[in-house]
């Protein structure tokens, strides 16, 4: 529907001043009209609903230059990939692909990568919400990108993946010395990447970040909560995670990260997490994760390797590790760094990456971490039975007593 502009009607006699009887000019009630469109349209979102690959395609390529911000929904359903999805755009517009968890499915038959996306405008966020990508594989070997699932760039725009899942995703294109097998995704300046609620499964990478590889560029925030790691391969380092910060914070919050693996001997390690920290005005955060169970051809460095030095100055960045259950970690220099309250003690996971009865890390967080969600992976409460578990699910373990109790009790 078109905004309705009040009209205010003008008489003229003569080309006289002292002869009208409006106060406002045509011509400047035009260029007024105009400029509040052009404040309408900027707010106004385009809304897209598909229900197929060919449809998908069509929405993304309208969304790259109609000057709007554009939000696309998937319909529940398989969407077969035969060639990358893409989006990229000089527009200053925000791009959301939205689906249904755990039944929209975008599947790359291990052939294809599923999306590239790259926004140059500085005000161009991206929003990816419900969606499974499986199956991707990106193999070019030539290219300014890298990702086996997804590809995601922005300029100095926020970039938000939420209840998301990541796949059998593969990949060996190597771009900035890494080639990431889930998901690639950068910041190039100011903005905040935050990754909710996912779960990075059996991807692998050739060389580095083999589930996500996350890239903050100068002023950026990075966050991850809630998220699973589990299964994931790389040849050198970061088999489940890969992070390289430039910016201001790097902060993980109630993850799961186990059973992953980062096999050779030349790289750095960290076979769950593996961390490049630039400067020593970051700080790095881990609060209430689970890092443990992962395997690295660095011995010393088999769950957690942090590189907090990486500018050689000789000051390491703030690093604030706490109430986490960690395993094997290692830091460049660690002299800056703040611990306590963690253990290393087997969490008792199911395949799932779920604690069962008998866990150390429930009940043994901290309430006050940064960014902790009202709830966990699976849409629990966070907090049940007074304190935050560790890991990125929450478990009730209280004793349930019988009928026979409960009779004696009366």
């Amino acid at each position: 529907m078109e905004p309705r502009l009040s009209q205010k009607r003008c008489i003229w006699r003569k080309r006289n001043r002292s002869s009208r009887t409006c106060g406002l000019p045509v011509l400047a009630a035009i260029i007024a009209a105009l400029l509040c469109l052009s404040r309408v349209s900027r707010v106004q979102a385009a809304e897209f609903d598909v229900s197929d690959v060919e449809q998908l395609e069509v929405a993304l390529s309208e969304a790259v230059g109609n000057g709007q911000d554009d939000i696309i929904r998937l319909a529940v359903g398989t969407y077969a990939i035969t060639s990358t999805l893409t989006y990229e755009s000089d527009e200053d517009f925000s791009l959301t692909l939205v689906g249904v968890l755990g039944e929209t499915l975008l599947d790359g038959g291990s052939g294809e990568r599923i999306f590239y996306i790259w926004t140059h405008g500085d005000g161009a966020s991206v929003t990816m919400n419900g969606l499974t990508l499986q199956n991707g594989f990106h193999g070019a070997t030539t290219g300014d990108d890298t990702g086996g699932g997804l590809f995601l760039r922005t300029q100095q725009s926020d970039i938000t993946i939420e209840k998301c899942r990541f796949l059998n995703n593969r990949c060996s294109r190597m771009y900035f010395s890494a080639d990431a097998g889930g998901a690639f995704i950068r910041i190039e300046g100011t903005g905040t990447i935050t990754v909710k609620d996912c779960v990075f499964l059996d991807n692998s990478a050739v060389s580095n970040g083999g589930g996500l590889l996350l890239h903050g560029g100068s002023g950026s925030d990075l966050v991850l909560v809630n998220n699973v790691f589990q299964g994931n391969t790389a040849s050198t380092s970061g088999g489940g995670l890969l992070v390289r910060s430039f910016g201001n914070a790097v902060t993980l919050t109630n993850n799961t990260v186990t059973a992953n693996e980062a096999m050779s001997s030349a790289g750095l390690g960290g076979g769950g997490i593996y961390m490049n920290v630039w400067f020593e005005s970051t700080t790095v955060g881990l609060y209430n994760n689970i890092v443990r169970g992962n395997t690295s051809g660095v011995v010393l460095a088999q769950d957690l390797y942090i590189e907090d030095d990486g500018n050689a100055n000789g000051t390491g960045a703030m690093l604030n590790v706490c109430f986490n259950d960690l395993g094997v970690a290692a830091y460049q220099i660690g002299n800056r760094l703040e611990q306590n309250h963690n253990i290393n003690e087997d969490p008792l996971l199911d395949s799932d990456g779920i604690p069962q009865k008998g866990s150390p890390c429930v009940n043994a967080g901290d309430n006050l971490a940064p960014f902790l969600p009202s709830q966990d992976l699976s849409g629990n409460p966070r907090i049940l039975q007074g304190t935050v578990d560790m890991g990125a699910y929450e478990v009730w373990t209280a004793v349930v007593p019988s009928w026979n109790e409960l009779l004696l009790m009366e």
